[in-house]
């Protein structure tokens, strides 16, 4: 696994949250802590207690400190990061949550540090396992390609 030796990643990034009319909030990317984690309901689809390590890629939307998402990232080797695990919190699932723009900016989020943290000829470059029946959503939604089964990427185009 690299080493990060760019503590950028780790500084709160504010972003533009939308709810389901455009109306626009401000609202945090930030790392996420243990603490973070063990507050989450059992609402939540994944156990993000058994998800989370302490190697510093694990990132949460905030808004009022109440988490509206979570994204793992996760060394696949030592040339490049995946995106692990991505959920909204309950508020926010489907056409009836509160913000309709989470999941856009964390894989954006994901996206940006390809571009960092990859190298090689990896720069740029977002893979992640999804689950079959969003595969067509992830194409058609974020410009994806399906490279191997449930396998997808996100080339640096896209990316950008």
């Amino acid at each position: 696994m690299q080493l990060i030796s760019n503590n950028d990643i780790f500084k709160p990034w504010k972003v533009s949250l939308k709810d389901i009319i455009e109306n626009e909030y401000d609202g945090f990317n930030i790392e996420a802590t243990k603490s973070d984690i063990l507050k989450i309901t059992k609402k939540w689809k994944f156990n993000w207690s058994e998800i989370f390590c302490n190697d510093r890629l694990t990132f949460k939307i905030v808004k009022d400190n109440t988490i509206q998402g979570l994204l793992k990232l996760e060394w696949e080797n030592d040339e490049y990061i995946i995106m692990k695990n991505i959920e909204v919190s309950p508020s926010n699932f489907e056409s009836k949550g509160v913000y309709s723009n989470i999941v856009k900016l964390l894989i954006s989020f994901a996206c940006y540090q390809t571009f960092k943290l990859n190298s090689g000829g990896y720069s740029g470059y977002l893979a992640f396992t999804s689950k079959g029946n969003l595969i067509e959503y992830y194409m058609q939604k974020y410009d994806t390609e399906l490279i191997f089964r449930e396998r997808m990427i996100i080339a640096p185009l896209s990316a950008l």
